[in-house]
């Protein structure tokens, strides 16, 4: 727990795809459904649109607290990608990560 996790996000295709601003990407813990960033109800977007390259790379740094700065507890987290531009063909995507929690034993095992 505590530790940085690295989200990273590539369009792999060869189309460009395009995401409705900030609210493309989010992030829930699995087990209670509260979301950590990104999601509609808790933030308001602009409306603005994204393009998204093929071959582009984006990466989140995220420092596992939530939006109020909160340590999130241990549990299973899915991060959600998704486009909602109706003009276009529908790109969803997701992966699930569990957060443990360490103790500082298993920690000095792991620095030995």
């Amino acid at each position: 727990m505590g530790e940085t996790v690295t989200i990273t996000l590539q369009n792999i295709g060869n189309n460009t795809i395009h995401f409705s601003d900030g609210g493309y990407m989010h992030l829930r813990n699995s087990d209670t459904g509260e979301c950590i960033f990104g999601c509609p109800e808790q933030e308001s977007f602009t409306q603005a649109i994204i393009a998204f390259e093929p071959g582009q790379i984006e990466t989140r740094l995220w420092e596992q607290r939530d939006v109020n700065n909160t340590q999130v507890s241990p549990g299973l987290y899915t991060v959600r990608v998704f486009n909602a531009i109706w003009e276009e063909s529908s790109v969803e995507a997701s992966i699930q990560f569990t957060i443990i929690n360490r103790s500082s034993a298993d920690i000095n095992s792991v620095n030995k």
